[in-house]
């Protein structure tokens, strides 16, 4: 069965929190909860709006917090639940609604992301994007902190997907900036695609990056993903090519914390090889 009528159990929450409980239990009750778990949706028997818990059809009783992912269903025809929902939110909270429901369509979670600021930055480099608008290094920047923070695999395959339709983008304009090399590959290795890492940072021998921040950055990255591979797989190819780029980015930097980070992970695996 089809429902059409239907509201996120987020934003039922939100509005319990608002109304009168005689209110929301005439409007509730009779409604259908899809917790985003079970198979089918059950009917609502009755509500606590205190604990905002439901009993449902069987006698489960469920916080509602509990499958705050899933959806309430409303089968009557003039769908009252979704009405009251739906007028309760103000002009600030409709643009929030629709922020989140557009970053949803791109396969992130809102709630992922730590600031309005990062959700407004993410949106906004992803419109551009869709419209082949080419975003600028600051834009780039505030992207790439919005999806990194806290290095999630799910945000950083979302990022390195985005940086290789920018990077193509920017491919037909002519060049690839130095920075979008580092942040693409630094998606891809915390998503764990390690050989595409690799293949982006191989750019780091080809003579395009004049940067030397860019390139200290992109040898340690480039490094690291090796060293992660060898780990991986213990082949001595990769540790080679590994000690190759640390030791461009510790030409360049010596001190810098990350490179020499890098180097000592470099000098432990090195023992490996050691009978």
């Amino acid at each position: 069965m089809i429902h059409e009528a239907t509201a996120p159990v987020r934003d039922v929450l939100i509005w319990l929190a608002r109304v009168d409980a005689a209110i929301a239990r005439r409007l509730l009750v009779g409604c259908l909860l899809d917790d985003g778990v079970s198979t089918e949706a059950v009917p609502i028997l009755d509500l606590d709006i205190e604990r905002k818990a439901v009993t449902l059809q069987g006698g489960r009783r469920l916080l509602l917090a509990g499958a705050r992912n899933g959806e309430i269903i409303d089968p009557r025809p003039d769908a009252p639940l979704i009405g009251a929902i739906g007028a309760q939110w103000t002009a600030g909270e409709v643009l929030e609604r629709d922020l989140r429901a557009e970053l949803g369509q791109a396969g992130i979670d809102a709630d992922r992301l730590a600031s309005d600021e990062d959700r407004r930055a993410v949106l906004a480099f992803l419109r551009a994007i869709s419209t082949c608008k080419l975003p600028g290094a600051e834009e780039r920047h505030r992207f790439y902190r919005a999806l990194s923070a806290g290095g999630e695999i799910g945000l950083a395959r979302i990022g390195a997907r985005v940086f290789a339709e920018l990077a193509g983008q920017h491919q037909v304009a002519g060049k690839i900036p130095d920075d979008l090399y580092l942040r693409w590959a630094w998606f891809l290795r915390v998503s764990r695609q390690l050989h595409e890492a690799i293949s982006v940072s191989d750019t780091l021998h080809s003579g395009k990056l004049k940067d030397q921040s860019a390139r200290k950055l992109l040898a340690t990255i480039r490094a690291a993903t090796l060293l992660d591979l060898f780990e991986s797989i213990s082949e001595t190819k990769w540790l080679t090519l590994a000690e190759r780029a640390a030791k461009i980015a510790y030409a360049i930097s010596p001190t810098d914390a990350e490179v020499k980070m890098v180097h000592r992970r470099l000098q432990v695996l090195k023992t490996r090889l050691r009978p």
